[in-house]
């Protein structure tokens, strides 16, 4: 047993980009000074997305292995066995839920709430079956603004964290999309009614610019609200680069245009989550 072969299966990158989301969420939670609940809240958002991923690698296993960009992931590649796997990944859970609880039983509620939306109605009942799969999975990667955020305020729902919800929920079906493009073939020797192999990468195309546009709204409607000029500037400069990869994939339905997209997205999720945060220091 190989201890890189469990964190891989944690899935490291995705892993930060929501703990990152689930800071920002925190750092919203601003006037309230609860630094037991925010350390407490972002160990188990950590731990949580971590089990969280190790479940969806378990529940993947059999696609993983017939495509090409995940055939060497800990699982297909055999350096874990699955049942091994699903008990990291349900163990990490019930950590997390339990230690969530200490800050706020509201925080613990949205890591359940994370678990519903990913491993159980995407990947499992709703990733092979229907072309909306990435739409049902997208309200979960929300979830961790709300786990720290909950965890601060012992509260449930307030608006300010719920616009950054949205950004994230829309966000990542251009994520996805964008990558399905790039990666059609594995998608379609998967079985997986990805957008592009159910309608075409031109379809899907025109849906990541009008996601891209709807991106924009709710970007800008959180700078005007929460961010100084300096730093809404920097997210209409995000917005525009966004807009113009987006535009160019509709016009060439490209590849390699597409996957300019998938990486781009990473870096501009990372930079308003971060603005945010700075904001909040300043």
């Amino acid at each position: 047993m190989k201890i890189s072969s469990y964190i891989d299966l944690t899935k490291p990158a995705v892993t930060f980009l929501l703990v990152l989301a689930g800071i920002a969420g925190g750092f919203l939670a601003y006037p309230s000074s609860n630094l037991y609940g925010f350390i407490i809240s972002l160990i188990a958002l950590y731990i949580a997305t971590s089990g969280i991923n190790a479940i969806t690698n378990y529940i993947d296993r059999d696609i993983d292995k017939k495509m090409q960009r995940t055939c060497n992931r800990a699982i297909p590649s055999g350096k874990i066995k699955p049942i091994n796997a699903l008990l990291f990944g349900i163990i990490l859970l019930i950590i997390s839920i339990a230690l969530a609880w200490l800050a706020s039983p509201y925080s613990s509620f949205w890591i359940v709430f994370g678990v519903l939306f990913d491993p159980v109605l995407y990947n499992w009942l709703s990733k092979r079956k229907t072309v909306f799969n990435i739409l049902i999975g997208s309200l979960a990667g929300g979830a961790p603004v709300f786990v720290m955020w909950s965890g601060i305020t012992d509260k449930l729902f307030a608006w300010l964290p719920f616009y950054l919800f949205m950004i994230i929920v829309i966000w990542t079906p251009i994520h996805i999309w964008s990558i399905s493009i790039k990666y059609y073939d594995d998608y379609k020797i998967a079985g997986i009614p990805m957008l592009p192999v159910v309608y075409g990468k031109k379809f899907t195309a025109r849906l990541i610019g009008l996601f891209a546009l709807l991106l924009t709204v709710f970007t800008t409607m959180i700078g005007i609200i929460e961010l100084n000029y300096y730093f809404l500037a920097i997210v209409e400069i995000l917005n525009i680069i966004m807009l113009l990869l987006s535009f160019k994939v509709i016009i060439s339905s490209n590849e390699n245009d597409s996957f300019k997209v998938f990486i781009y997205t990473n870096i501009y999720l990372a930079i308003i989550f971060l603005l945010i945060i700075l904001n909040r220091l300043i």
